[in-house]
């Protein structure tokens, strides 16, 4: 059996419907939703977005992982002043942060502290740290989801009574 050009064959090899085209990417998204589970959201997180209440059996038995306290000082291999400064800066200015931070606030105090100094860093070295105080909750769009609570220094003690 010949077929001359521009002719289709026909039996049980021919096909009705054109091949569908996949890309790379769109099979690896399909499989990213499909087969991903929902990220597990911090406690910190929950109590400060009142997740915690809304859906209070998903973190009735949560703990947090327990820290040695707050960031505190810097370590001892940071000796230069602009490391120090962008070490002071991001324990005033994230003061969520605490002892199990220190490492990922070195890493960022460090790029910072060159910024400071006014070298050169790399567009490696600032998507570092971008990505540092993203997942330190230091940018604009992460401190936004974050509430703390309130000082109550100058609150009258008897207030705990009479509430």
């Amino acid at each position: 059996m010949e077929i001359s050009k521009g002719t289709a064959p026909t039996g049980f090899n021919a096909r009705k419907k054109p091949i569908p085209t996949f890309s790379k990417i769109s099979i690896l998204n399909s499989l990213r939703t499909s087969i991903e589970p929902r990220r597990r959201t911090p406690l910190a997180k929950a109590k400060a977005t009142g997740q915690d209440k809304n859906h209070a059996s998903r973190f009735k038995d949560r703990r947090e992982p327990h820290s040695k306290g707050p960031l505190g000082k810097p370590p001892k291999w940071m000796v230069r002043k602009h490391q120090l400064e962008a070490w002071q800066t991001f324990s005033d200015g994230v003061p969520w942060l605490n002892h199990s931070h220190r490492a990922l606030v070195g890493i960022a105090s460090e790029i910072r502290g060159r910024l400071i100094a006014g070298e050169e860093v790399s567009v490696n070295g600032l998507n570092l740290l971008r990505l540092c105080l993203g997942q330190m909750g230091a940018t604009p769009v992460d401190s936004s989801k974050i509430t703390l609570p309130e000082d109550k220094d100058d609150a009258d003690p008897s207030d705990k009574y009479f509430s």
